[in-house]
């Protein structure tokens, strides 16, 4: 049936779709008219009324489904019964609750492009009208089904949307007080836990000692005899138990329903999200499938909408800085980028910043991939590349709702960018992403996108990179001597700060965990982000004008007063926050302002 015609009630028979042995559908088998005696006699041998009526139901309903199969044969339209026919949840997914029981329609089957679906009335206007709007994307099989077929199919959309959203429920002491190296020993016994439960006890357990741990990522990866669980707690990854294939086909399998992913599909990434309900927060998780040579790795990152807004004291931000950071984003126009790799908290900062303006007076519109929290007053939009709703689309449709402030989720190609800068230029806030090493190079990268230097250079406010590391414990810190090569580090950054005007005192002693229950034995709990600081200002404008490189950038900056990140790090560890390694962990040496000025 070609898909530019319109459905019309059938005028002679036509031959049903040729399916391969695995694709067809079960069909009902003539009910055999002594064997129904049969049931009937036995039935009403039971022990109570409930057995009989129930028994007798099931048999008038197999005489309902012979008389429909017999009709749809007759009008050369398909059979399905769908009290048989077990069905994929992620096809509910592709028409809503509604339009199924406004048009007398459910999905059931779906292969690529081609769609099967059942109505009781293949003429019902309704679902014509339905079938013709899915004719748009997909190749329609249309079936005659009864209609107590119907309603228990469509039962599923309740199944689906109570699945969604889940409270956790303790099996672990919920009391008990929360002490890392404990709940990595708890975690161990995740496997003989999660044995001979159910799918959605299983994947409980992990959420709870996601919660317990206060993972911001769960990694599931299948070895060859086994499938290893690893967590990200404060951004380094540890593993917490193994787990049977057994185990993991369930904890995927429910995943996957809860996420309305596709069951079948094990040789294709696959992507969705749910969430899951922890004391009086929701937590929302974002699921990714990858294919392997041993199944597929599931990794799931959890955002707890609890935690979406942090200000920028508590994220690290130094309060020398804020004063310029608030003077950016309160202007009456301009870009304010943060830059970063993924998982440096660059979303945070830009929430922290957007919550800081977010006053009655100010329309606040985001583009978002995807929506990671709820914004109070704020309207958020997530972005949907399936019908072409990207960043650059997106953000020409944000600018017709006359917004104030406007938050692109990030800046991927010339349209999007040229676009914030523009509206960056016409009374508009604009904060955007960029995934740059330093402050300094998003400007090259911009200018390289296609950006042109005549409205880039009056259209940026500020530039922040920033990179998040480990804090001490603060159960186990103590102060030891000061090492050789760690005042050598150091002293190069208090004079780079002297040379500013940003006054440092070289320490005797620095800070350094022992390892403790309370931080499992690692030395650190937490995380704080380092950051640097690049104000566009005069001398920043005529570079991109005449040599934007990243090096003269950034020294030009730093004559300025903006330290590097490197440099902030080291302040940390001053300040005795972190230690000289873990900085050089996360952040890359930069030369001295001494050292460019020589070069320059």
């Amino acid at each position: 049936m070609p898909d530019e015609q319109p459905l019309t009630p059938p005028q002679t028979a036509s031959p049903p779709l040729t399916a391969s042995p695995e694709d067809r559908l079960p069909i009902p088998r003539a009910v055999d008219q002594n064997e129904i005696a049969s049931q009937l006699r036995t039935v009403g041998k039971a022990s109570n009324t409930e057995a009989f009526t129930i028994g007798v139901g099931e048999i008038n309903q197999q005489f309902k489904e012979r008389e429909i199969s017999e009709k749809a044969k007759q009008l050369g339209v398909p059979y399905v019964n769908l009290l048989e026919l077990p069905i994929n949840p992620d096809v509910f997914g592709i028409i809503d609750r509604e339009q199924s029981f406004a048009a007398n329609l459910v999905p059931f089957y779906s292969i690529g492009k081609r769609l099967r679906v059942a109505v009781t009335d293949h003429t019902n206007p309704a679902s014509l009208a339905l079938i013709n709007q899915l004719r748009e994307k997909f190749e329609i099989d249309v079936n005659i089904c009864s209609a107590e077929s119907l309603k228990h199919a469509q039962k599923n959309y309740d199944k689906r949307f109570y699945s969604n959203e889940k409270e956790v429920i303790a099996f672990f002491d919920p009391n008990r007080e929360i002490n890392l190296q404990d709940e990595l020993a708890i975690a161990k016994k995740l496997p003989e836990k999660m044995a001979d439960q159910k799918s959605d006890i299983i994947l409980n357990l992990l959420h709870e000692i996601v919660l317990r741990l206060r993972v911001s990522d769960i990694h599931i990866q299948p070895e060859e005899t086994e499938v290893v669980i690893r967590a990200r707690v404060d951004g380094v990854l540890t593993e917490i138990c193994r787990i049977s294939f057994k185990i993991n086909n369930l904890l995927v399998q429910q995943i996957k329903h809860d996420a309305s992913l596709k069951y079948n599909i094990t040789n294709m990434p696959q992507d969705g999200k749910y969430t899951f309900i922890a004391s009086d927060r929701n937590v929302d998780v974002r699921v990714s499938t990858l294919p392997t040579n041993f199944g597929e790795s599931v990794v799931l990152r959890f955002l707890d909408a609890k935690k979406g807004i942090v200000e920028l004291e508590k994220l690290g931000y130094p309060k020398r800085i804020i004063g310029a950071f608030e003077e950016a984003i309160f202007s009456t126009m301009g870009m304010i980028l943060v830059t970063g790799p993924t998982g440096s908290g660059k979303t945070t900062t830009l929430y922290s910043a957007i919550s800081r303006v977010n006053t009655p007076d100010k329309k606040i519109v985001t583009l978002e991939d995807p929506i990671e929290f709820r914004l109070k007053g704020v309207l958020q939009s997530g972005v949907n590349h399936s019908v072409g709703f990207d960043f650059s689309k997106g953000l020409r449709s944000i600018l017709r709702q006359d917004p104030d402030v406007v938050l692109v989720g990030e800046i991927r190609d010339q349209e999007t960018a040229e676009t914030a800068v523009q509206a960056a230029l016409t009374g508009h806030i604009v904060f955007s992403t960029l995934h740059t090493n330093s402050a300094a190079d998003a400007i090259p990268r911009l200018m390289n996108m296609g950006v042109a230097a005549f409205v880039l250079a009056p259209a940026l406010r500020m530039i922040t990179a920033q990179r998040l590391i480990r804090k001490i414990c603060d159960k186990c810190k103590f102060q030891r001597p000061i090492t050789p090569e760690e005042q050598k580090e150091l002293a190069e950054v208090v004079e780079t700060a002297e040379q500013i005007g940003y006054q440092l005192q070289m320490p005797p002693m620095v800070s350094e965990g022992k390892g403790c229950n309370h931080c499992g034995g690692i030395k650190f709990r937490g995380e704080i982000a380092v950051t640097e600081v690049l104000r566009v200002d005069d001398k920043i404008q005529k570079l991109i004008f005449t040599d934007f490189s990243s090096q003269n950038i950034s020294r030009v900056a730093r004559e300025n007063g903006m330290l590097t990140m490197w440099e902030e790090g080291m302040v940390k560890v001053i300040e005795g926050i972190t230690t000289v390694e873990e900085v050089k962990r996360k952040i890359q040496k930069t030369p001295s302002l001494k050292t460019l000025q020589q070069i320059a």
